[in-house]
């Protein structure tokens, strides 16, 4: 009797985290009319990972001019996860670090950008949530500049968020470029979202992954000949570039 409880035990412990590890969410929001177009679970809470990043780059870009200078910290510098390779004390241009970011999400270079614009990573976070807030969206929190802590937000949420980045035509143009070349050491940098890289129909969008918060995406579509445009969110989704493709030609198809 006791070797079968344990197993009863063994068996719900197993299914609860298979369950976890398939929870997600998703969403896709006309940009025209703000209209939710499909959606699953997508004001439930997760942790985003470096889709942090378009929140973080829209603020620097509020805030500065790209050409303006920026010195890399010790900190900065020693960021783990993705990373454009910054040396401490190295000269870089916002430009440079904004692409960076964005493109290649280069965490070294989201610090070295927060201190700058805020003197320090804590209280450029302050104006993440102030901005956040400003904007009603309530269901989420900033810890960090680059989504490797436990920053919180929903499929909701961070559609309307990339919608808001989208509005500034530097942040569009920027997350738009399939490649930049880059004046720090002359390389070129692809960006890591395949769709905008790949799919004429996909102008813009940001990655992300941590062990914690499995793969989350962003992406921004747009149909020149209907004039269809719409943002898919995925959260936790491990099929996201399949998800986002298959989602979109959904939209589409309904349109034509």
């Amino acid at each position: 009797m006791r070797r079968f409880c344990y197993v009863i035990v063994l068996f719900f412990i197993f299914n609860i985290s298979l369950f976890a590890k398939n929870d997600k969410s998703l969403i896709v929001l006309d940009t025209k009319t703000n209209k939710v177009l499909i959606e699953e679970k997508s004001n439930k809470k997760y942790k985003i990972a470096s889709l942090t990043k378009i929140w973080t780059a829209l603020i620097v870009l509020e805030n500065s001019n790209l050409d303006d200078e920026v010195i890399i910290s010790k900190k900065a510098s020693l960021q783990e996860g993705s990373s454009i390779y910054l040396k401490e004390n190295q000269n870089c241009t916002i430009k440079d670090l904004v692409y960076g970011m964005l493109l290649r999400s280069g965490n070294d270079a989201s610090v070295a950008l927060a201190e700058h614009i805020a003197g320090s990573e804590k209280d450029f976070v302050k104006l993440m949530n102030e901005k956040a807030r400003k904007f009603g969206i309530k269901n989420t929190k900033f810890v960090d500049v680059t989504g490797l802590g436990n920053n919180i937000s929903t499929a909701k949420d961070v559609a309307i968020m990339f919608e808001i980045a989208l509005k500034n035509s530097k942040f569009k143009d920027i997350s738009s470029h399939s490649t930049y070349k880059n004046s720090l050491d002359g390389q070129i940098w692809k960006n890591k979202h395949k769709l905008v890289v790949d799919d004429s129909k996909a102008f813009a969008g940001k990655t992300g992954y941590t062990k914690q918060s499995g793969r989350t995406l962003a992406t921004a579509f747009y149909d020149e000949k209907s004039s269809k445009s719409f943002i898919v969110v995925t959260l936790n989704e491990k099929d996201d570039w399949k998800v986002h493709k298959s989602l979109a030609q959904k939209v589409f198809a309904k349109v034509k």
